[in-house]
C-alpha cells in the first residue's frame, strides 16, 4: 500500500471517531440541574415534606414570597457592593458585604420560625427534614 492510501484511511478513521464523539455530545441526555432555589420544585417538595393543608399552604407561600423578596433585595445590594469592591477596594465595603450576608442568614432564620409557627404538633417532626432540604438548596 502506498503511504498516501494509508494516510487517507487514517484520516477517514479519525473523522469517523470525531463524528461519533460529536454525536455523543449532541444526543446524550442532559444531566439533571441543581434544585430550584425558588418556584415550584422546592416549594412543592416542602409542602409535601411538611404535609401542609390548604390554609397552611397559603401562609407558607406568603412567607416564602416575603423571604424571596427580602433575599433578592439583599442579593442585589450585595452584588453592587462586590462589583464596587473590585473596582475600588475598601474595608468598609468588605464589612458591608459581611453585614448583608448576616442579614440574609437572619432573614432565613426568621422565615424558618414563621413556617414553624404555622405547623400543627403532628407536623413538627417533619420540620427538621424540611429545614435540612431548604439548607441544601440555599447552600448549593
Amino acid at each position: 500500500m502506498k503511504k498516501e492510501t494509508i494516510y487517507k484511511w487514517i484520516i477517514g478513521i479519525l473523522l469517523v471517531i470525531n463524528g461519533i464523539q460529536l454525536a455523543g455530545f449532541l444526543f446524550a441526555p442532559k444531566p439533571p440541574g441543581p434544585p430550584m432555589h425558588e418556584g415550584g420544585d422546592f416549594r412543592d417538595r416542602a409542602i409535601k415534606t411538611l404535609n401542609l393543608d390548604s390554609e397552611q399552604k397559603e401562609l407558607f407561600f406568603k412567607s416564602a414570597e416575603k423571604h424571596r423578596t427580602t433575599i433578592d433585595s439583599l442579593n442585589k445590594k450585595q452584588k453592587e457592593i462586590i462589583v464596587s469592591q473590585f473596582n475600588n477596594p475598601s474595608e468598609t465595603k468588605l464589612t458591608t458585604i459581611k453585614e448583608i450576608e448576616s442579614q440574609k442568614i437572619k432573614a432565613t432564620h426568621t422565615n424558618f420560625n414563621e413556617i414553624k409557627k404555622i405547623l400543627k404538633p403532628e407536623q413538627m417532626p417533619n420540620f427538621e427534614e424540611f429545614k435540612k432540604q431548604a439548607l441544601q438548596v440555599i447552600i448549593r
